[in-house]
């Protein structure tokens, strides 16, 4: 009877032992699904990060290009501002020669 007893004992015991093993298995797997996830998620935020810099540059780029833009324009309006004071100086020339010869027409 005792024999029996050690003998069942003793495959409870394996059968715990079998069953531990199996539960530390599941668990294993588990934890590398868990850390694949994990893995797959970081990935996925560095993608979103990497994707979100790359807005902020291109945003950055664009408004380095308004800025230029706006510098060129001002620029010509400098520019053309400057031509209409030139071309005015020139039209006061002009009437200061034309203006003593429409005095002796008279």
């Amino acid at each position: 009877d005792q024999r029996e007893t050690a003998l069942a004992a003793r495959e409870a015991a394996i059968a715990t032992r079998e069953a531990a093993a199996e539960a530390a298995e599941a668990a294993a797997q588990r934890a590398g699904a868990r850390a694949e996830a994990e893995m797959r998620a970081a990935a996925e935020a560095r993608a979103a990060v990497e994707l979100a810099r790359s807005a902020v540059s291109a945003r950055e780029r664009s408004m380095s290009d308004v800025e230029a833009r706006q510098r060129e324009s001002r620029s010509a309006v400098s520019l053309a501002a400057v031509a209409v004071s030139i071309e005015e100086a020139a039209l006061r020339q002009q009437a200061s020669r034309v203006a003593p010869a429409l005095r002796y027409a008279d």
